[in-house]
């Protein structure tokens, strides 16, 4: 290996002209291309999932539960690679949500999901609509969000708004590449009513089964076919599909004959053109509102998508009945991708332009300063190369990763150019002088292996970042791995470029360019008087830096232990429960309370709300349920300082249930969860009523917990329920079967199917039988019911009414039912009140069969913590091992470790700044920071055995002295140009779109200071009282 390495430099040296032309070439390549570089806020952190949503309308959170969640869970359990299954039963739908393993290929998945629906479809209801696969959309790919209103709330200027925003704008905007889904929500959805008129079938002697069987089949679905007529074919057509234009021709359908008169549908019920039974609403500002949310496939570029929606939604604005029109957005992901990609880029830019001015303070020669800026640019324009060749998106933690390598990248390159100006400074002092060229190759081939073995031990550190797994995993494992490839990169460059460009520039400087600046002169007299002390008390330097390593853990009680920092998004989501069982219409006269409240706050410019769900809407939201988007001045005010007046003016109103968070925060919280509180604890066991009495129990114990606040269990809370059982010997008497019964109350409140027609752009309008009656009627079971023997007769008459209740929704997890108490909890507290819940929650008692674990980001905190020390751990042993070999000594591969616990030192004391404490983040810069630190003690150690090595005579403590001495400049020098690129992005810790870099940064740089100062007076202390404890022991 040492010969490769020989070999390589001598090459680039000798061709150094083509070495630096193919460098030259490939920056111009890269400079090129990154204009086209597809970018993005945040990796793709959520697993491979599939969605199967499945409409039941008119039936409740129990009989969805019945007859599809749980048939379709028993289909789709067992696929390959299936982590996690969830179904979720509301009144109306079904959603079951399939979690794979992170290597499952997201197209064979959703294959085998669509094989096993296929095969599930004889066990579902044949009169319900068939499940659905919902589009390919992570739980963060929102677009955009915005909403159409009219002016003065008009129904008539309302009603066609809805229909070009249904058939114009979601249809335009769906055909967009790169658009998974446009969901509408608060859009009137038109469909034609029959309404039947009793008295008029009775005296005509039509009944309810006979409008519905004519109905279904006046429409003719088969195609006529074709005629040939002689040498000719002839295509047929018949006009037998109605439109929404035919309402006559509906209403003239004949349904019989009264004496020979033909009886059609006009003689006994009127056509009219209606609207289905809304299952949510929308507002904007007090006003009632259609709320669009566009979701994007997870691998389409962000920025430029948004642009092309936002061109046709511009273009369609031309064509927006009068009145009306569209709001700005509430949310733009592309805004927040372009305030986090500005955060980390401008840190990079300012940390870069620190490294030049530091390398000319220390260096003076603008040439030796050059010979190591090069590696700067070439080496992270590599890492991106490699990056964009595996068809990755830029986004804000690969931009984090190459920021923090923007003080290291140079590191190699300075240890080389410095040792290569150092010799050839001191060649110039010899007579006659050796050649140029070959003081350049020695000077790269003697810190060869300082500069290998640094750079690697550099990479092995982040692997524990790469292998933490989980959804902390594939949040920073872009950023370990863009640091380690611009890390080798500048490896690369050290071995190559460095030399070359250093014969090119230095091979014919004058001697009086190579002096050292006067800021090194200072430093290096300074630190020789240091030393001079150090050997005289090497003793007190170790016992100091024992102390202060010691005395650093004494920060751990003081620091909290978030799982994330809190994103700076500037919109806030509030997700309201008014209480189970509320109407729609007084859900959204709440919703309209509670916006007037906060915009008459102050400083909150617009509020949108979505009250219920929209059509297949994965969210499954009922009736009684709001989500707010609340637009948050651009104050630069902490989100906990925005969000603390809302949670007052939330708890004042009185008969809610709410819950405050930002966009990603609320999406991360979900997928760890499956719920948007930060802390869950899930109860799973055979019997859903044993599970609600239980977590009643567990509420009870919650909420006597210090730091625990806003305690919800929405499966404790039934909704009311109107059951009529049949009376099996009435229907009997009248002719009639239980599905009659069913029928009549479809007909009298939902609507009774009988057929569809033909909408714009080949859209299926329903056409239903509906009669219009009080709900008062309905609930006390004064509506007809049609029978063979008797006609109509009332409800009443033929079942028993009672009131019952049932769940507000069901939920299974894996198969099992499933409730959830969840909580929420300041962000820096979330371990230790996770920690205080499991301690309280374990004096419970726990029925035979039931399960409880806690779930959320304490958990994955933990999880991810745990798993990223041991991992650690192991490349830490690994590592000295590797010293070990390398050296031939234990007792170096220990020192150069030495730094470490200084370098922990420091990070510990800086984390005290952090407003999340140490959260996830801070953690992984704890990590980074190792291997920054190794650095500088390997430089150190291989120099003072080179020294030894080549002086076999010397006084070996003079030796030590000496090797601290010449390693002096480039030790700091990289330590300053490393503290020069991570300043910036430190100081960017209230800055929005840096909110997971910063921390990081505070951490390394907190740890390179007391590293480097320790470091260059433990590492001499250390041999300096080896060897006088060793004269001690010789007699």
């Amino acid at each position: 290996m040492n010969g490769l390495f020989d070999r390589l430099i001598r090459v680039a040296i000798e061709g150094r002209h083509a070495v630096l032309v193919l460098a030259l070439l490939f920056v111009v390549a890269g400079l090129w291309q990154l204009p086209r570089t597809k970018l993005d806020a945040l990796p793709a952190f959520t697993p491979p999932m599939v969605t199967v949503q499945a409409e039941a309308p008119g039936y409740g959170s129990t009989e969805v539960e019945t007859l599809l969640a749980s048939p379709l869970e028993r289909a789709l359990q067992g696929i390959p690679g299936l982590a996690h299954l969830r179904s979720t039963s509301s009144p109306g739908l079904a959603v079951v949500t399939l979690i794979f393993d992170d290597e499952t290929d997201i197209f064979r998945a959703r294959q085998l999901v669509s094989e096993r629906l296929q095969q599930a479809a004889d066990r579902l209801p044949s009169n319900l609509p068939r499940p659905e696969l919902a589009p390919i959309v992570s739980p963060v790919g929102a677009l955009l969000r915005f909403t159409y209103t009219s002016a003065g709330d008009d129904p008539a200027a309302f009603a066609e708004l809805s229909d070009f925003v249904s058939w114009r704008v979601a249809p335009a905007l769906e055909a967009i590449e790169g658009v998974a889904r446009v969901t509408v929500h608060g859009a009137r959805t038109p469909r034609i009513e029959i309404q039947p008129q009793a008295e008029s079938m009775l005296a005509r002697g039509i009944s309810l089964e006979r409008l519905q069987s004519r109905l279904a089949g006046a429409q003719g679905p088969a195609p006529p076919g074709y005629v040939e007529a002689g040498p000719q074919r002839i295509s047929l057509r018949a006009h037998a599909r109605w439109t929404l234009r035919d309402l006559d021709q509906i209403a003239s359908t004949v349904l019989g004959d009264d004496d020979g008169i033909p009886v059609r549908v006009s003689d006994v019920a009127t056509v009219t053109l209606g609207a289905t039974p809304p299952v949510g609403e929308a507002i904007q500002d007090g006003h009632r509102a259609i709320y669009l949310q566009v979701d994007k496939l997870p691998w389409a570029d962000t920025l430029d998508l948004t642009r092309q929606v936002e061109r046709t939604l511009a273009r369609l604005d031309a064509s927006l009945p009068p009145g009306c029109h569209r709001n700005p957005p509430v949310f733009r992901q592309a805004d927040f991708i372009r305030t986090s990609l500005w955060s980390v880029g401008r840190a990079m830019l300012l940390g870069a332009l620190l490294v030049v001015l530091t390398l000319l303070a220390f260096l003076r020669s603008p040439r030796v300063a050059a010979v190591s800026l090069v590696a700067l640019p070439l080496s992270i324009l590599a890492a991106l190369a490699v990056l964009l060749l595996r068809g990755a998106t830029v986004n804000g933690m690969i931009l984090g990763g190459l920021t923090i390598a923007v003080g290291e990248v140079v590191d190699d390159a300075i240890v080389d150019a410095e040792n290569i100006w150092r010799r050839l400074r001191e060649n110039a002092s010899f007579d006659p002088p050796r050649p140029t060229l070959q003081v350049i190759h020695d000077a790269s081939v003697e810190v060869r292996g300082a500069v290998v073995y640094a750079s690697l031990i550099i990479v092995a550190v982040l692997l524990p970042i790469l292998l933490m797994g989980g959804l902390a995993g594939r949040i920073f494992a872009p950023l370990a791995e863009s640091y380690a490839l611009a890390i080798l990169a500048s490896l690369g460059v050290a071995l190559t470029v460095t030399p070359a460009l250093s014969a090119f520039l230095l091979g014919r400087a004058e001697a009086s360019t190579l002096a050292e600046s006067a800021l090194s002169r200072r430093l290096s007299r300074a630190y020789a008087s240091v030393l001079r002390w150090v050997h005289k008390r090497p003793g007190r330097v170790l016992i100091s830096t024992l102390a202060v390593s010691l005395l650093s853990l004494g920060t751990l009680p003081f620091l909290g232990g978030a799982f994330l920092p809190e994103f700076r998004e500037g919109v806030l989501i509030a997700e309201v429960d008014a209480w189970p069982g509320t109407s729609l219409a007084e859900t959204t006269r709440l919703a309209r309370r509670i916006d007037a409240l906060l915009r008459a706050q102050g400083g909150i410019p617009h509020v949108a709300a979505r009250i219920g769900r929209a059509s297949l809407d994965e969210d499954a939201a009922p009736v009684h349920r709001m989500e707010m988007d609340i637009d948050l001045p651009d104050d630069g005010e902490e989100p906990e300082e925005a969000a603390a007046p809302l949670l007052a003016l939330f708890a004042g109103v009185p008969g809610i249930r709410f819950a405050l968070d930002g966009f990603l925060g609320e999406r991360i919280n979900e997928l760890l969860a499956g719920e948007r509180a930060p802390l869950a604890i899930k109860l799973a066991g055979p019997d859903l009523e044993t599970l609600r009495r239980l977590a009643s129990r567990f509420v009870d114990v919650l909420g006597r917990l210090p730091g625990v606040d806003r305690i919800r269990c929405r499966d404790l809370v039934d909704v009311p329920t109107r059951e009529f059982v049949p009376d099996h010997a009435a229907l009997a008497l009248a002719g009639a079967a239980p599905a009659d019964v069913a029928d009549a109350l479809a007909v009298h409140r939902q609507g009774l199917p009988v057929t569809q027609v033909t909408g714009p752009a080949g859209t299926g309008i329903p056409v239903v039988v509906h009669a219009r009656t009080s709900g008062a009627d309905a609930v006390h079971g004064e509506i007809p019911v049609w029978t063979a023997r008797r006609g109509p007769v009332p409800l009443s008459t033929l079942a028993r009414a009672a009131t019952t209740s049932e769940p507000t929704a069901i939920r299974h997890e894996d198969g099992e039912p499933t409730v959830t108490v969840t909580l929420w909890t300041p962000p820096e507290d979330v371990t230790a009140v996770a920690n205080r819940v499991r301690e309280a929650l374990g004096q419970v008692r726990v029925p035979e069969g039931v399960r409880w674990r806690m779930v959320g980001q304490a958990a994955e905190r933990t999880r991810a913590s745990v798993r990223l020390l041991l991992v650690a751990s192991g490349v830490f042993i690994a590592i000295f091992v590797f010293l070990w070999l390398a050296f031939r000594s234990p007792i170096d591969a220990m020192v150069v470790l030495l730094g470490l616990p200084v370098g922990l030192a420091g990070g510990l004391v800086a984390a005290l700044f952090l407003p999340d404490g140490l959260s996830l983040a801070s953690l992984v810069g704890f990590v980074t920071l190792t291997g920054i630190i190794s650095r500088n003690g390997i430089m150190l150690v291989a120099h003072k055995n080179d020294l030894l090595a080549a002086r076999p005579g010397a006084d070996p403590a003079a030796v030590i002295v000496q090797a601290a001495q010449e390693r002096l400049r480039p030790i700091l020098m990289t330590a300053a140009t490393a503290l020069g690129g991570l300043l910036p992005l430190a100081l960017s810790i209230e800055a929005a779109g840096a909110e997971l870099e910063a921390p990081m940064a505070i951490i390394v740089c907190g740890g390179l200071l007391t590293s480097t100062t320790l470091n260059l007076l433990a590492v001499p202390a250390f041999y300096l009282w080896r060897l006088r404890h060793a004269a001690r022991d010789v007699p």
